[in-house]
């Protein structure tokens, strides 16, 4: 089975509204083929929890960055990258 390294972005909610933070988070999978990888992620379920305030703070997939298959790399080689604009972020933050 392939390994896979993705790159996925999370933007928080308080109580269903942006937060203004986003969550890069590097995943790794064992999977088949990229679009089982990608529909893994995509039908993970949404990580919600109460904050100290009361407020529901959820983390909501937004974008899924990049997808490659992993091979052991050599020293200081880059595994898995995405290049993105200051407003792409903006957009994933507050929409």
């Amino acid at each position: 089975m392939q390994k896979w390294l993705a790159i996925a972005a999370y933007r928080n909610e308080f109580d269903g509204a942006p937060g203004g933070s986003i969550d890069i988070r590097v995943l790794g999978f064992d999977l088949e083929t990229e679009e089982k990888v990608r529909s893994a992620i995509s039908n993970e379920p949404v990580t919600v929890y109460e904050n100290d305030q009361g407020e529901q703070v959820s983390w909501k997939l937004v974008q899924i960055l990049a997808i490659e298959e992993f091979a052991f790399p050599e020293n200081g080689e880059e595994l898995i990258g995405f290049i993105a604009e200051s407003e792409e972020f903006k957009t994933w933050a507050y929409k």
